[in-house]
């Protein structure tokens, strides 16, 4: 297994260029009270947290494959929040979750082919 070249300390050196984007798509999700959240690729969590809040979710699972990042992650945890260390490219529980959540993983997926 290749090392964890993430870092979440670095990470967060670019917290607000990293954070922008995903507050402007959580503005787009209505409250949902009581719903399943998945977040695909959660990093450190922080945005993960976040949706779980605005979305008043009953259960959010954040899924990233970099144990680094969820180790900063757990600092979110609880109420209904938790994280595993999952390959989110390879995530197909996705049928199981009322809102499936994702700021920057398109960029991870391997390439597709064409039709």
């Amino acid at each position: 297994m290749a090392p964890d070249a993430w870092d979440p300390t670095r990470y967060e050196q670019f917290r607000s260029e990293r954070l922008a984007p995903g507050l402007d798509l959580l503005s787009l999700i209505a409250p949902a009270p009581g719903a399943r959240i998945v977040d695909l690729g959660c990093g450190t969590g922080e945005l993960t947290r976040l949706a779980h809040e605005r979305v008043q979710g009953r259960e959010t699972l954040g899924i990233d494959s970099s144990a680094n990042m969820l180790a900063k992650a757990a600092t979110h945890a609880g109420g209904g929040l938790r994280f595993e260390e999952r390959d989110a490219v390879t995530f197909e529980d996705r049928d199981a979750w009322d809102v499936v959540f994702s700021n920057a993983l398109i960029p991870w997926f391997p390439p597709q082919p064409r039709s």
